[in-house]
């Protein structure tokens, strides 16, 4: 039988989300980036500042995906992410993964 689990996305309602983590007193958010281009790497930065708005919770990236592997490999080694991959599956699928 295969459980069900949350995982939020990053495009709807973001600021919410991360208040809501604050308010419960979660420290950490496990990150998955789909697309590391101009995009990817404007999310990542955003992310990245948001212990500035919330101070006690933090973004962690744990996995990045993109069709080219370069790009991927890039973000990774500029945001520090854990995982690299060439499928979005591999980022959706990642049970680490809290964030999308």
């Amino acid at each position: 039988m295969q459980t069900s689990r949350r995982v939020w996305t990053f495009s709807r309602g973001l600021d919410i989300r991360f208040n809501h983590l604050y308010q419960i007193g979660k420290e950490q958010v496990k990150v998955g980036l789909i697309g590391a281009n101009w995009m990817g790497s404007f999310h990542s930065i955003g992310l990245n500042n948001v212990r500035q708005a919330y101070h006690d919770v933090e973004p962690i990236f744990e996995h990045v995906a993109d069709v080219n592997a370069s790009a991927a490999k890039l973000a990774a080694e500029r945001f520090g992410y854990k995982k690299v991959s060439t499928d979005w599956h591999d980022v959706i699928n990642d049970p680490e993964v809290e964030l999308v």
